[in-house]
């Protein structure tokens, strides 16, 4: 690593794509693993039973982490879209658990496991879709180096998402402000791959393309 290669890598907006899309995810998972006995005791639940009903929701995230891995792996050009539903699920498990009123407790709970299936199976995404698009190895590196501390931002972010004066009724400004980066968790890999479609039939320089091409489909 020299410092010309430094500033060619820190200036190139995808792999601050990769990190804010890592951020996005790990404000889900930590801000869920903080506050969820929290937010399962304002569903009615008691003390001994919040605490029990953290675990089934990590439990099933094991299932579309490894399936959505899995199929990403295989089917070529998937990665984003597996980026894509995981983040989906964790933007409307975030609406059923927040705003569906206190009367439907299971639809609620329900929502907790997409909103944790879909944000712990995009860290391993994420990850894997930087490290197989990047060929240099010291660009891997500093890559890596910057999608770590997006996920140390992600999760500085959740421990102040939600507010103590709040917690009773799950405000919504509280809520949606800590899902407004996982709407962008969404979106930055639904362009990438649209952009892929039009690719082809735009005036761009054959560098560019070949570079933007890696991005996408690895």
């Amino acid at each position: 690593m020299t410092w010309a290669k430094f500033r060619n890598y820190i200036s190139q907006p995808r792999i601050w794509l990769y990190g804010y899309m890592f951020g996005s995810s790990t404000l889900g998972s930590y801000s869920l693993a903080y506050f969820l006995p929290a937010i399962l005791a304002t569903m009615g639940f008691t003390n001994i039973q919040a605490q029990l009903l953290v675990a089934p929701p990590y439990v099933w995230a094991a299932i579309p982490a490894l399936s959505t891995a899995y199929l990403a792996d295989r089917v070529k050009n998937f990665r984003a879209g597996a980026i894509t539903f995981n983040a989906l699920c964790l933007i409307v498990g975030t609406c059923m658990y927040s705003q569906l009123d206190k009367t439907h407790k299971a639809a609620r709970y329900a929502g907790i496991f997409l909103a944790i299936g879909g944000c712990n199976s995009n860290v391993p995404l994420i990850i894997s879709w930087a490290q197989t698009s990047i060929r240099s190895q010291s660009k891997r590196g500093f890559t890596s180096a910057l999608i770590v501390a997006w996920g140390g931002i992600g999760g500085i972010l959740a421990s102040v998402a939600f507010q103590q004066v709040s917690f009773a009724f799950l405000h919504a400004l509280d809520v949606f402000s800590s899902s407004s980066g996982r709407f962008f968790g969404f979106f930055f890999p639904v362009l990438l791959s649209l952009s892929f479609l039009f690719l082809p039939f735009l005036p761009l320089p054959s560098p560019f393309l070949f570079d933007l091409t890696l991005l996408i489909t690895c």
